[in-house]
């Protein structure tokens, strides 16, 4: 309903769906409209961006209204408007754009460090052991659904097959989690982590040489690895990526502590993206999406010695920081 725009100086033009979002076009260009969860939540995204942007200004903003609230209240359901920073989607095969994006992401985090957090943040930090821990439960569950049934799916086969290899890897990251948590040196800091690093949430302006984030909304507050192992974790299947230059090109910015590598070590062990498919398929309603979550999972097993290989040569990187 354009109804829903009224308290904004600018004319809509088009309105369309992506993932979770909305893209408008208006005569004062691209902006995103979003749901937002509460009005505390609005509040808590206004502040992480007031926050960065003091030394960063590689993040979109929220839009304020006439009535100067930077959200509508449309019929008891809270929505937001960022605008849409111009340029191109990344591309992380491309290596001088993980070059770019690697110093953009040191520099988003040196613009969040010491945050304090308030009410509507997402406060991850030292949660890392309980959540992989409820990750394996939920690994192992997802089995029982997909041994009870009868005629199995693709995924189904897949996913039996390879779950027990995974959940080692689970069971061998949380031990050492345990063992190994440098709670003494990585509770130091507390940083305003992205979140949510895909190539389609960073967008790259060649013209000026400048990387935008955007997609602040879902941040959330924890250490600084939480965003650099989240990133790795996109290229670790790529048989042509160096994740030693994601690394050097990060710390020439902001470095990283020895605490903070053992972490990346460990982390990049947890393998994140077969339990995000798993979740995703096991959850989902959708035929059509579960065809698409099949020929994800397909891929990522395919590429699965890519991924053994990059961890094998990190682990023998370390030595050498």
């Amino acid at each position: 309903n354009i109804k829903i725009f009224e308290n904004y100086d600018f004319t809509v033009d088009d309105v369309y769906p992506v993932d979770d979002y909305f893209v408008i076009h208006t005569d004062k260009g691209e902006m995103i409209l979003k749901k937002m969860e509460t009005v505390e939540k609005v509040r808590s995204t206004n502040k992480r961006i007031a926050r960065i942007k003091k030394s960063f200004d590689g993040i979109n903003n929220l839009i304020k209204g006439k009535d100067g609230e930077t959200f509508i209240n449309w019929s008891g359901d809270i929505y937001c408007l960022f605008n849409m920073p111009s340029g191109r989607v990344s591309n992380f095969n491309e290596p001088s754009d993980l070059i770019s994006v690697s110093k953009a992401l040191a520099m988003f985090h040196m613009a969040s460090s010491n945050y304090q957090s308030i009410e509507g943040d997402n406060y991850y930090y030292n949660k890392l052991i309980d959540n992989s821990i409820s990750k394996l439960k939920k690994i192992r569950f997802y089995k029982l659904i997909a041994e009870m049934h009868k005629n199995k799916s693709d995924f189904d086969k897949i996913f039996l097959n390879m779950t027990n290899c995974y959940e080692s890897q689970f069971e061998s990251a949380i031990k050492l989690l345990s063992k190994n948590y440098d709670v003494k040196n990585l509770n130091k800091n507390k940083y305003i982590c992205h979140h949510d690093l895909f190539n389609k949430n960073i967008i790259i302006d060649d013209q000026n040489e400048k990387v935008f984030f955007i997609g602040i909304d879902k941040s959330i507050i924890d250490n600084k690895i939480h965003d650099l192992c989240n990133l790795i974790n996109k290229i670790i299947y790529s048989s042509n990526i160096d994740i030693a230059n994601v690394i050097d090109n990060y710390c020439s910015i902001f470095s990283i502590n020895k605490a903070e590598l053992n972490l990346l070590n460990i982390m990049i062990n947890i393998p994140e993206n077969f339990y995000n498919l798993a979740s995703c398929y096991y959850e989902s309603i959708s035929i059509c999406q579960k065809e698409i979550l099949t020929k994800k999972m397909y891929k990522l097993v395919e590429s699965e010695i890519e991924r053994i290989k990059n961890i094998k040569f990190f682990n023998n990187m370390l030595k050498y920081f």
